[in-house]
């Protein structure tokens, strides 16, 4: 099967810019016209702090009406056990 591609080495494609070999400073360079800089607001740090804050207030109220619903379940469930043991109790007497 024949290769489309040259089996030699061509000098003049050493110092070309897109192989590795030829870029010196190891950089990719941004195409003309293209701006990379972009401004980013920068929080304060109070501003994190706040949101940290509000965020770890929402999952610990979260977290507590977990802990609620599992609480109500255990009582449920433990007012049922009480029930059949009741109802077993009497089954045997």
């Amino acid at each position: 099967m024949p290769s489309n591609f040259p089996t030699h080495y061509h000098p003049g494609l050493h110092n070309h810019e897109n192989f590795s070999y030829g870029n010196t400073k190891n950089i990719l360079q941004p195409l003309p016209g293209f701006n990379l800089s972009v401004a980013e607001k920068k929080s304060s740090l109070e501003d994190l702090l706040s949101t940290f804050t509000l965020e770890t207030r929402g999952r610990f109220d979260k977290d507590k009406a977990c802990l609620d619903n599992i609480e109500t379940h255990c009582s449920n469930m433990n007012a049922t056990m009480k029930s059949l043991e009741c109802k077993l109790v009497n089954l045997l007497i």
